[in-house]
């Protein structure tokens, strides 16, 4: 599957650097653009890719832990809200079954 991916990306990035190059009349070959170059490129787009996206998915982790620990109930306080009303009982998993 990664195989033909990267053929595919290979060969769009050989054909966007030939229609650049085309369009001043050169060839790639003749500006010193390589098969090695080509090859750096593919490599090197993914791993910036990730280097940037990984910032945002730390960010993303710790706003979803931020609103977690902001609007959580803890099952101890609702516990402990249970016990004091009359007739008010409390689960295993820390719910207010009932408060009247």
């Amino acid at each position: 599957m990664v195989v033909p991916v990267a053929v595919a990306v290979y060969a769009l990035l050989y054909m966007g650097f030939e229609s650049v190059y085309d369009t001043f009349g050169v060839t790639p070959d003749q500006a010193g653009i390589t098969q090695t170059t080509i090859f750096g490129h593919l490599i090197s787009t993914p791993v910036l890719v990730f280097l940037a996206l990984l910032p945002l998915l730390g960010l993303a982790i710790g706003l979803c832990w931020a609103v977690d620990r902001i609007t959580v109930i803890r099952p101890v306080e609702t516990c402990g809200f249970a016990r004091d009303q009359p007739g008010g009982t409390c689960s295993d998993s820390g719910l207010v079954i009932s408060a009247l």
